[in-house]
């Protein structure tokens, strides 16, 4: 499906905002609401389909492999901030959803420390 078709002014004024902005209060989204938090929002245990660069990386976020492809995404959660951060700091959660975040925080802080290193 094609949302938002091209040279519509939906597509010209999704292309000056770039992205949806998130604030500690609210967000500003790149398209309409039904669009963004829905139609095409990843929602936890739906099918989304999607076109994901994925990238196989050790865990010291060296890239092994890389590919872009067509895809079916299903989330397994729609969490805030605060409700990851409450499952990456509980080290008595050993679920997979738990164990996933923290090491993707890992990885994360990782990633950071080499881009402060390179300058």
């Amino acid at each position: 499906r094609i949302f938002v078709r091209p040279g519509t002014a939906l597509d010209l004024e999704a292309q000056k905002r770039g992205t949806s902005v998130y604030l500690c209060d609210k967000r500003i989204d790149m398209v309409p609401e039904v669009l963004s938090s829905n139609l095409c929002s990843l929602r936890a245990n739906e099918d989304r389909l999607a076109f994901s660069g994925i990238w196989e990386m050790t865990k010291e976020g060296e890239i092994v492999s890389r590919r872009f492809c067509k895809t079916v995404i299903r989330s397994v959660a729609a969490l805030t901030y605060a409700e990851a951060q409450i499952l990456i700091d509980d080290k008595s959660r050993t679920d997979p959803l738990s164990e996933g975040l923290r090491g993707l925080n890992e990885l994360a802080k990782k990633l950071k420390q080499r881009r402060i290193e390179a300058g």
